[in-house]
């Protein structure tokens, strides 16, 4: 079963760099909103896995995550 889609998983990111981004330069913000922002990295390793998983040519993909410009 599934609870979230890729699209909701990045919006819970966003919403958690930004209480990550406040905490860091606003002084004397709690600092639980920095633990809130450590739960983004494991988010975004699971999609990238799962788009490395559920993709049809692997090495384009990892060209894509490795390519610096456009």
């Amino acid at each position: 079963m599934q609870f979230f889609d890729g699209f909701t998983l990045k919006l819970i990111m966003v919403v958690l760099m930004v209480f990550d981004h406040v905490a860091q330069f606003i002084p004397n913000t709690p600092y639980w909103f920095h633990w809130l922002g450590r739960l983004v990295a494991p988010i975004f390793f699971y999609l990238l896995v799962e788009g490395y998983e559920h993709t049809r040519n692997r090495n384009a993909y990892m060209m894509r995550l490795f390519k610096w410009e456009e």
